[in-house]
């Protein structure tokens, strides 16, 4: 399962990390970024919203570049979590799942970004996605 990611490297992606670094980002220019960051994720970063972006440009860039022969070496359901407006998700991206995954399912957050898991948004409903996407496939886990 996968939430705002669909855990690959791709243009957006690459072209963010070095926008958001905390070392050098225009703070002025992203301070509603940098403002997000800190209110939808104080619970994981306590306040260190520099070191939050740190980690986070970390694990982006040790994505794998996952081939079509990769992806269809997925044998699991795999479920894809993510915000109709996200502008890390990309459209090919998502259709590459699909044709090479066996047991792709995507489920789309009207309305939202990059991150509609984000506390105390769309819990309930995210919630109940995955229990459904578990409970259907229960028996492939």
């Amino acid at each position: 399962m996968s939430i705002s990611s669909a855990g690959a490297v791709n243009n957006s992606i690459t072209e963010n990390l070095s926008r958001y670094n905390p070392e050098t980002i225009d703070r002025e220019k992203y301070k509603n970024f940098i403002a997000a960051i800190q209110k939808d994720h104080r619970a994981a970063h306590k306040g260190d919203w520099q070191s939050f972006l740190n980690v986070t440009i970390s694990n982006c860039s040790k994505y794998p570049r996952f081939s079509n022969e990769d992806l269809r070496k997925i044998v699991m359901p795999f479920l894809l979590i993510y915000g109709s407006r996200d502008p890390m998700v990309k459209d090919y991206e998502v259709a590459k799942l699909a044709e090479n995954i066996r047991d792709f399912t995507v489920q789309v957050i009207g309305e939202e970004g990059h991150f509609p898991h984000a506390v105390n948004r769309n819990c309930n409903q995210i919630n109940r996605m995955i229990s459904e996407h578990c409970s259907r496939n229960h028996s492939a886990i």
